[in-house]
């Protein structure tokens, strides 16, 4: 899609329609691929294109020129480019080639920079670490000793290296702005080290949750065949206050883990974005947990939640008391048959709703 601020008038090419109908009727998933379905030339078609927020997984750039480009926001795992990539004049702000434009600028002009992340790659694993640490430390996290730190990442053949100095970046980094580009530009390029991914999974969770970029970053490890990958990036998509954007993908990844923690762990977000009603239904007292959507729901577990519910709040209500009046300290906690069985009526209710609300399979055997 080339970006234009003038839509009347313009004159559409020849063949458009017919490279729209085939764009539309494909199945394929991949940039690349969709390219070549509809016959454009990666030499010629997407300079100047609007391509923010494009998915890049899985795709050979090489020989692709962005001259211009609107790069901004894209984002992928498994991506190739090398020299014969263009990105002249491209914007590629918070995207997974932003990190790349910015070193190459960097060493163009400080060859002996390089000179030096070219030797310390070269040493064993552990003097490689200790000369990153080294030179951040003695440089005080300074842009040379950075960039110097990350040109090793690139270049050494170590898994360990990569993952200490990704442990690193966060405190030396000048920026968040440039913390994130280091890490997606590893995730495009180092999504066969799972060390390395999952460290970086791990900080972009800690640090950068609610940034809507590292959200649909995360999203790419859901499908990851790395068991690790997966539930790091679930985990940190149910943290990120966007996680209603992939609750489709999200519920996917719960359902056919079969693991019950996992789905414990989504129900709970779930009902606490509901509401306090919700998240006491959800509470299953017996594991001190949410419950386990693939685990019938007998009217037995009902009672016997709705009962231990009822006995904490009582228990809550008369601890207020008596840190006031010590006269009350030997209160009895009561709880009625009737109540028992209307609160156990309200959590059938409150589960009903979220499993219809949210396609939560509950599977109740009353």
């Amino acid at each position: 899609m080339l970006k234009t601020d003038e839509i009347v008038g313009v004159s559409l090419p020849p063949d458009f329609w017919e490279q729209a109908q085939s764009l539309l009727s494909t199945k394929e998933q991949n940039f690349v691929a969709q390219a070549e379905t509809i016959g454009l030339d990666r030499l010629r078609d997407f300079r100047h294109a609007d391509l923010k927020g494009v998915d890049f997984s899985n795709c050979d750039l090489r020989g692709f020129d962005f001259t211009g480009a609107d790069l901004r926001g894209c984002y992928g795992t498994s991506v190739r480019w090398d020299a014969s990539t263009v990105f002249n004049n491209a914007d590629a702000d918070d995207s997974l080639f932003e990190y790349h434009i910015e070193k190459r600028k960097y060493f163009d002009v400080r060859p002996e920079e390089y000179a030096i992340a070219r030797r310390l790659a070269g040493e064993l694993w552990s003097n490689a670490v200790l000369g990153v640490e080294g030179l951040l430390r003695s440089d005080k996290g300074k842009d040379g000793s950075v960039k110097i730190a990350q040109a090793v990442f690139d270049e050494t053949e170590s898994t360990v290296v990569r993952s200490n100095i990704l442990a690193f970046m966060r405190v030396a980094s000048a920026s968040a702005e440039e913390h994130k580009a280091f890490v997606f530009s590893a995730f495009a390029r180092f999504s066969d080290q799972p060390s390395v991914v999952v460290a970086g999974i791990r900080a972009l969770s800690a640090f950068y949750r609610d940034d809507i970029t590292v959200f649909n970053w995360l999203r790419c490890f859901l499908k990851a065949e790395d068991r690790n990958m997966r539930r790091e990036a679930f985990k940190g998509l149910l943290a990120s206050k966007h996680f209603m954007r992939g609750i489709s993908s999200l519920r996917q990844y719960a359902i056919s883990s079969e693991d019950s923690l996992t789905r414990r762990m989504l129900l709970g977000r779930l009902a606490a974005f509901a509401g306090p009603g919700y998240v006491r239904a959800a509470r299953d007292t017996e594991v001190s947990n949410y419950l386990d959507f693939a685990v019938p729901i007998t009217k037995k577990k009902l009672l016997a939640m709705a009962a231990q519910t009822l006995q904490l709040q009582r228990l809550s209500v008369r601890e207020l008391a008596t840190s006031h009046n010590a006269t009350e300290a030997g209160a009895i906690v009561r709880v009625q048959e009737h109540e028992i069985r209307e609160m156990a009526r309200d959590f059938r209710k409150y589960l009903s709703a979220l499993g219809k609300q949210y396609k939560i399979p509950f599977v109740f055997d009353l």
